[in-house]
């Protein structure tokens, strides 16, 4: 089992880690929001190759005024929220510097509604369930459960990673990147004893 002490130590340090689900047979890169940065961002664009996502409790959707989720999916009941920008000391928003200061807003108190744009965005949001792993075992849950492992905001920053063929990683590829990265590779399962 992966040791919580240094699952911390390194959310803290600002290094990622690999969180694999076995219920969708997947594995995504996870930061906390607070310590995201335009490295990061593009250290998970470049080796995760998917959809760059940002997962919040819904507080936060509240605090931001940022419409919680109508889009939800059917099969993994993934609920999908808006597409936001900062309204503000960014650029076009789809670069790496521009997507790392939308999200390190969302976990700064002195940042409102009036700061984001939620229509025609670069950062896809989605909303963690109110028991986060205790009613749904996903990624979405398990990144604002590693949040508060670690004591940060609950705004985490996920995306899938696909292999060199562009198809979902598997269990192989994943410790093989984790290794040659020296990442942490924590399961949901695992997480779900320790915070549940």
């Amino acid at each position: 089992m992966t040791n919580r002490k240094n699952i911390i130590t390194d959310i803290k340090n600002w290094k990622p880690i690999i969180v694999l689900d076995h219920r969708e047979c997947e594995g995504d890169f996870f930061v906390a929001g607070e310590y995201v940065t335009p490295e990061l961002i593009n250290f998970f664009l470049t080796y995760g190759k998917w959809v760059l996502c940002v997962s919040m409790s819904w507080e936060v959707f509240e605090r931001y005024g940022i419409d919680r989720p109508t889009n939800i999916d059917a099969i993994e009941q993934t609920h999908f929220g808006q597409v936001i920008d900062l309204s503000h000391t960014i650029t076009t928003g789809i670069s790496a510097s521009d997507r790392s200061a939308t999200i390190k807003a969302l976990t700064n108190d002195a940042y409102s509604s009036t700061d984001f744009l939620s229509y025609e965005g670069h950062v896809r949001t989605l909303e963690a369930h109110p028991w986060w792993l205790r009613s749904r075992a996903g990624h979405t849950e398990a990144a604002v459960a590693l949040c508060e492992l670690a004591g940060c905001k609950p705004v985490g920053v996920i995306i899938e990673i696909l292999d060199e063929a562009w198809e979902i990683a598997d269990k192989v590829c994943l410790e093989k990147l984790a290794e040659d990265h020296g990442l942490q590779l924590v399961t949901v399962n695992e997480l779900l004893e320790k915070v549940g």
